[in-house]
């Protein structure tokens, strides 16, 4: 990790400062936002987190990361930002040299293999018909828990605790709403909870993969309908009402357009996960703009040692 220097309480006041001159610049807003430890990264050091670690292999087989702009191969002797078991799976394995490789350490579920996007096991690549794709990853919140089937090449959290948290900051935030609309909902991280909560839930998501994965994890719950396409087309579709939307865009922010699409709902409250600060801060200015005034924003350091760090705003309407 490019903070790996630094200690982790100065890491997170960097970061701070980071959101805070965002806020300021980009969204005219002077808040004071903390970010938070995810419970055990303090008492881990930062260490220990990652559950999906990717390398490329060396000339040897041996895993390997290309050093930073260049096409060095640099041979690993520990990743100690991984899991134990992501890591003894990486370092421990020999494969095809130059192949790509990726492990996911599922919370509730063996250990997933994959080279060059195929699954691999111990001795090789898995070539049998019914070779294991998914996994499986339980989110708990106090007393409840919800189970995920994912694709192993699919995106999910990559910090141990990071799905139960924020899993627990947009129930919280969600209140006792009872129409949400859930945006950029990946493979229903958000839309299962709410759904499970007797939530009528509307999900919209681009990715294929991603849609067969949520439409199987709401599988029985009346409540949650997931719709594949663009957020922003399928918002000008026309939508059902909702009195909170969550969104979870990517890197990039929403942006603009589609922010203006999502005011139509009419919804009295937003909640909007972020992991770009300044993305963040350009979309409260255009929220502010249509009438929505952040209330709150929590960060939390979900990628201890490097520069990431995710927000969680709310908005509500003026």
């Amino acid at each position: 990790g490019e903070l790996a220097h630094v200690a982790l309480a100065a890491q997170r006041e960097w970061k701070r400062q980071v959101i805070a001159e965002a806020f300021e610049r980009f969204g005219d807003v002077d808040d004071v936002v903390e970010v938070h430890p995810v419970p055990g990264d303090d008492e881990a050091g930062g260490l220990r987190y990652r559950t999906r670690v990717g390398a490329v292999a060396d000339a040897e087989g041996r895993a390997a990361m290309r050093g930073h702009r260049s096409h060095d191969v640099h041979t690993l002797s520990r990743m100690p930002l991984a899991t134990e078991r992501a890591e003894e799976a990486l370092l421990g394995g020999r494969f095809p040299a130059g192949s790509t490789i990726s492990v996911v350490d599922p919370s509730s579920d063996d250990l997933f293999l994959a080279v060059d996007g195929k699954p691999w096991s111990g001795k090789g690549r898995d070539k049998r018909d019914n070779a294991r794709t998914k996994v499986t990853e339980t989110v708990t919140v106090g007393e409840r828990s919800w189970a995920y089937r994912v694709a192993g090449s699919g995106f999910w959290q990559v910090h141990r605790g990071a799905a139960s948290l924020l899993v627990g900051e947009v129930l919280d935030a969600v209140g006792d709403a009872k129409r949400v609309l859930d945006l950029y909902s990946g493979a229903g991280l958000f839309t299962l909870p709410l759904a499970s909560s007797g939530v009528t839930v509307t999900a919209i998501e681009s990715n294929a993969k991603a849609v067969t994965a949520a439409k199987r994890n709401v599988h029985g719950y009346g409540t949650a309908t997931v719709i594949g396409g663009d957020v922003r087309a399928t918002l000008r579709g026309g939508v059902p009402d909702a009195d909170v939307v969550v969104l979870d865009p990517p890197r990039s922010g929403a942006g603009r357009a589609t922010l203006e699409q999502i005011v139509t709902v009419g919804a009295s409250r937003l909640v909007y996960v972020a992991c770009d600060p300044v993305a963040l801060a350009r979309d409260i200015a255009i929220l502010a703009g249509h009438g929505y005034v952040l209330e709150s924003a929590r960060a939390w350091d979900l990628f201890p040692m490097t520069h990431h760090v995710e927000t969680v705003a709310r908005f509500v309407r003026a």
